[in-house]
């Protein structure tokens, strides 16, 4: 989709000056879409950055883009439910509900996986260098479920374990674990259990439902590249959403009588000095928003790189999606400090 030249009000002209600059650090046909969230109201702006590299506003709080490891709060939310519905608890092991031993006899309980302490690698044996070389613009696939449980039964190896390792493979098993327990599919389960009772309907993770509402996603010389299909790992970040319905989410949230919520907001492990985990959120006394507590996650895929920050106590939010290739690394990240400024003087 390109840009259609549709201005979104409601932003302060600091705030249009800031998205727009930040476009501009990155290629043509870059597009950020932003939402600022309160409790009663939402607020959206996009950008698109054209050939004679200037900027346009665009529509598309509606579109849609891949949200990476964002993901990972909503797999973390479905667990938070069923915690609260008494259907597990957050220190089960999984193989409780795998039906199989882990290999040496692992224990990995489902908080551990939600908070990243199961000691597991960011990826599994074998997929890193898949991903250098074999599957380099798709790395994930061919892990599939057949590939995943082999790894359980066989090749697992926990590091560490009770200490902060960020795993994509935990998340993905959380997801995959969660999909056994509840004898249904993770795309069912995402939207009978949050998509349809907030009304997101530009959210799910098939993809060839959504094609023509998707923004299309850029390498890091701003050429189109290819999505991520995650495979049994769709519980780490397989989720295409618009910042129309994540505002949604975000606004859930901010109901301290809703259990689920409130259960994934407590602080589970400390990181460090200024960080913590709950379940799928990092919590982060943030120095730009002059240390408000605030509960976060970014995403980043080949073509897109987004972050979700929510400060619960004052009732405010923040979500920025762009088709800026996640693998960007540090560039990437001037699109989280954008986040963080917007919600500053919220």
């Amino acid at each position: 989709m390109e840009c259609t030249g549709h201005k979104v009000e409601d932003f302060t002209e600091d705030d249009k000056n800031n998205i727009q600059e930040t476009a501009l650090k990155f290629p043509t046909h870059t597009q950020l879409s932003v939402a600022k969230i309160c409790e009663q109201s939402v607020h959206f702006y996009g950008t698109c950055v054209t050939g004679s590299k200037t900027t346009e506003p665009t529509d598309n709080a509606q579109c849609l883009f891949e949200i990476g490891s964002i993901t990972k709060v909503f797999t973390s939310h479905l667990l938070a439910q069923l915690v609260t519905e008494d259907k597990v608890n957050l220190d089960d092991p999984i193989d409780k509900y795998l039906g199989y031993s882990l290999n040496k006899n692992a224990v990995i309980t489902l908080r551990e996986l939600s908070n990243h302490t199961a000691g597991l690698p960011r990826l599994p044996l074998g997929m890193f260098w898949e991903a250098l070389f074999k599957n380099r613009h798709n790395p994930y696939k061919d892990f599939s479920t057949e590939r995943l449980e082999h790894y359980l039964k066989h090749a697992l190896k926990q590091k560490k374990r009770g200490k902060s390792r960020y795993s994509n493979l935990g998340a993905g098993l959380l997801g995959f674990t969660l999909s056994k327990i509840t004898n249904t599919n993770y795309e069912t389960m995402l939207k009978n259990r949050i998509f349809l009772p907030l009304n997101m309907h530009q959210s799910s993770t098939q993809r060839d439902t959504l094609q023509g509402q998707i923004v299309k996603g850029r390498n890091k010389k701003g050429l189109e590249t290819s999505h991520w299909d995650l495979a049994s790992l769709e519980g780490a970040g397989a989720i295409l959403s618009s910042v129309s319905d994540l505002a949604k989410f975000v606004q859930a949230g901010f109901n301290k009588n809703n259990k689920a919520h409130a259960l994934q907001h407590r602080p589970t492990v400390k990181l460090n000095d200024f960080e913590q985990m709950g379940l799928g959120w990092v919590i982060r006394k943030h120095k730009i928003t002059e240390n408000r507590s605030l509960h976060w996650h970014n995403g980043g895929t080949g073509g897109y790189y987004s972050i979700m920050v929510t400060d619960i106590e004052h009732k405010t939010g923040v979500v920025i999606l762009s088709n800026v290739s996640g693998l960007f690394l540090m560039k990437a990240e001037n699109i989280a400090h954008l986040a963080f400024n917007i919600l500053k003087d919220m």
